[in-house]
Formats: C-alpha cells, sequence, structure tokens
C-alpha cells in the first residue's frame, strides 16, 4: 500500500537525522519557514489559557515546542506516527521542562483514539494531508477531527493546494536523498468530506516574498500548486 511506503519513508529518515527534521526544505531554511508558519499561528488563531491544541503529524515537534513557549494554552498535544520523531520531541520536553505538552505516537488516521482527550479546542495539521493519499484515509482524518473539537473549535492545515485538480507526486529528492510521494489535494477533493460538518473561514498564502525573501523560489517549486492556510471551524 501506498501509505505503508509513505510510513517507511519517513520512518527511515528519522533515523538518519539528529535534530529537528528539516525535511522539507534542508536544515536553516526549514528554521526560517517553520517560525513564519508558527507566527502566522500565533497573530491569526486565538489561543488562550484555557485552549487544548493538538498537532497532528508535529514530526520532530518544533512548532509544539514554540506553542508552548510563547502561547498561553493549557495543553498541547504532539502526534507523529514515527516513534522515533515522539521520542526526540519527548526528549525535549524534558530537558526544558514543557509541563503543559505530551507526545503520542499515532497516525493522522486514528489520532483521536489515542490522545485520552475528550475534546480540544485546535488542531493544527502543517504539512499532513498530502500524505493522506485515499478518500478513505482522508476521511478517516475528518472524523478524528470531528470527534476530538469543540463546536466552534478551530482546524487549520497547510497544504500544497493544487490549482490544476488533484494530482500525485512520486519522486526522489537528490538533496536529501529520499523518495518523495505525496498526493497535492485541489480544494473541492480537501473539502468534500468537510461539508456539513465544518465551515471553510479563510484561505491564504502561507510563504510569501514579504516573509521568506528571495527563498521563495526554494519553498514554492511546483507552479501547480501553492503553499496554503486553510482555517476550518467545526459547525
Amino acid at each position: 500500500m501506498v501509505s505503508d511506503e509513505i510510513f517507511n519513508i519517513f520512518n527511515n529518515r528519522a533515523k538518519s537525522i539528529t535534530g529537528h527534521d528539516p525535511w522539507r526544505y534542508g536544515e536553516e531554511l526549514s528554521l526560517l519557514t517553520d517560525k513564519v508558519e508558527f507566527e502566522w499561528i500565533k497573530n491569526n488563531i486565538e489561543i488562550n489559557e484555557d485552549h487544548v491544541i493538538v498537532d497532528v503529524g508535529c514530526g520532530t515537534g518544533r512548532h509544539v515546542q514554540m506553542l508552548s513557549k510563547n502561547t498561553d494554552a493549557k495543553e498541547i498535544i504532539g502526534c507523529d506516527f514515527v516513534e522515533t520523531n515522539i521520542d526526540f520531541l519527548m526528549k525535549n520536553i524534558e530537558e526544558e521542562e514543557l509541563e503543559n505538552v505530551k507526545a503520542v505516537v499515532c497516525r493522522g488516521t486514528d489520532f483521536s483514539k489515542y490522545v485520552d482527550i475528550e475534546k480540544c479546542n485546535l488542531i493544527i495539521a502543517i504539512g499532513l494531508i498530502q500524505y493522506l493519499v485515499s478518500e478513505e484515509e482522508l476521511q478517516k482524518f475528518v472524523n478524528c477531527c470531528n470527534n476530538l473539537l469543540e463546536s466552534g473549535g478551530s482546524l487549520l492545515l497547510k497544504h500544497p493546494l493544487s490549482v490544476v485538480g488533484t494530482y500525485s507526486k512520486d519522486y526522489v529528492r537528490k538533496e536529501m536523498e529520499t523518495r518523495y510521494i505525496s498526493e497535492y489535494h485541489d480544494l473541492n477533493k480537501i473539502m468534500k468530506p468537510f461539508l456539513g460538518k465544518f465551515e471553510l473561514m479563510t484561505i491564504e498564502r502561507v510563504f510569501t516574498k514579504e516573509n521568506v525573501g528571495l527563498h521563495i523560489v526554494d519553498v514554492e517549486t511546483d507552479f501547480r500548486a501553492r503553499q496554503m492556510w486553510l482555517h476550518l471551524i467545526k459547525i
């Protein structure tokens, strides 16, 4: 199955890194893009001292740590399907004494079963849904979000949104010595399983010349898609 191949790619890659995973753009640019993403969340999504946040597909957890250190969230739960990533995050939680953070090994298709909470206020999925390559997987992700989010809660997706219809990518990223498999969904494909459960509130460019400068050509390499924020509210 393609989903198993994707898991093996991420799992094998995790064995070769010692810090935060620079998966997308290399170490230096990855740090910049993570900061850009966090600043957008901080400036555009309400987070207060009563809020519980779930970061699905958190990788090695840099966004989780940023949220813990720079917001008043009551609890932040980082979820990833690669145990090595979660081990790295747990190590950082302990070393930095992040008392409002926990980390859980689970998938984007079953995370609501493992986070050990009844409800949350915000679910973040940065660069996740392109790896949900079947309609069944995408529907399971939506079901998890619907089960966990309270009414009026926010779901924040970051996705390379296709402008030419949904298409697949499968190639070797030479600079990172790894195969890359993903599904670049168009808006109709993404929104179909959310209909009747969520309302789309915002679509906005993630990376621009204003926030990444000349690196825009390094982060937006496929003219058929652009990295976009999709902010949805549970009805």
